[in-house]
């Protein structure tokens, strides 16, 4: 499915520099109250935020950057990506947030929970100290038994982490759902008490080796005795380099929901037509 969004935040806000100064110094003062089970992360560079109308005051979803227009998560609503902050914050500064221009999602012809959403941003970002863009990995992914990061955020100080992750056999996942041969089944390396559903995050990257390895899909509600499925970029890199070059085509006033509209009933072309009546009757008053 693709879906699309008109509304663009942009501008470098005027207290950009205090505001950033202020999240430095609040990091800072936080270094060491990581959330019980969290490491400090490299790869806070790569991640954004995404937020939509019913993710209230905490990030919807995570997911990382592959381009400077383009975001890969697990399933998404339309929304906004908030990028180039250490701390997540429910009032994020203009610079820092930009709109969805498009995403498409795949299904794989079937009905399985597990989903993965290429984004396109409104606008590109550069890469600077705070931003920069992850390579879609060319090899494998790592054997069974694989202990890797889990790029997260801390529940109590929205701070970017890690958590340690581990690769499972695949029938751990799939005795409480259907996987495709595309995907992998990570859970916690250490699980004690502690289960994914409270360390994972919707769309977090898996990060082994220092190569982006899997998306965690986001299904509810989360089955705290078993592992997360995991959706291997690898294996669907092929769809995902396809589904960039699509969204990249569609121009601006493309609207690739319209047939799908017509069908559900929701044919807005009257709308238009009452509106160049009106536009044409005060035209004529003049």
């Amino acid at each position: 499915m693709l879906l699309k969004e008109v509304t663009l935040y942009c501008g470098k806000g005027a207290n950009q520099k205090v505001w950033n100064e202020s999240l430095t110094k609040n990091k800072q003062k936080q270094a060491k109250k990581l959330d019980v089970g969290h490491i400090d992360t490299t790869y806070e560079r790569y991640k954004v935020w995404l937020e939509w109308e019913k993710s209230e005051k905490h990030p919807a979803q995570m997911g990382i950057l592959l381009h400077e227009d383009i975001v890969l998560t697990s399933l998404a609503q339309p929304g906004k990506v908030v990028y180039g902050l250490t701390l997540y914050t429910a009032s994020p500064p203009k610079a820092n947030t930009v709109k969805y221009k498009l995403f498409e999602t795949y299904n794989g012809g079937d009905n399985y929970a597990q989903k993965l959403t290429v984004v396109r941003l409104q606008r590109n970002l550069s890469a600077d100290a705070t931003v920069n863009f992850i390579q879609i990995p060319t090899e494998e992914p790592p054997i069974v038994g694989k202990v890797c990061g889990m790029v997260s955020v801390g529940r109590k100080f929205n701070e970017s982490s890690e958590v340690l992750a581990i690769i499972k056999p695949p029938d751990i996942c799939g005795n409480s759902h259907k996987l495709r041969d595309k995907d992998l089944c990570v859970g916690l390396y250490e699980e004690g008490k502690r289960t994914h559903c409270s360390y994972f995050y919707d769309g977090s990257p898996l990060i082994c080796n220092d190569t982006l390895t899997c998306i965690s899909a986001a299904i509810k509600p989360c089955n705290e005795t078993k592992a997360r499925i995991c959706m291997s970029v690898f294996h669907y890199s092929d769809w995902i380099k396809e589904a960039i070059k699509r969204i990249r085509k569609l121009e601006d006033d493309e609207d690739p929901l319209e047939d799908e509209d017509k069908e559900k009933g929701y044919d807005l072309k009257p709308l238009w037509i009452l509106y160049i009546f009106i536009a044409n009757m005060c035209f004529m008053i003049i």
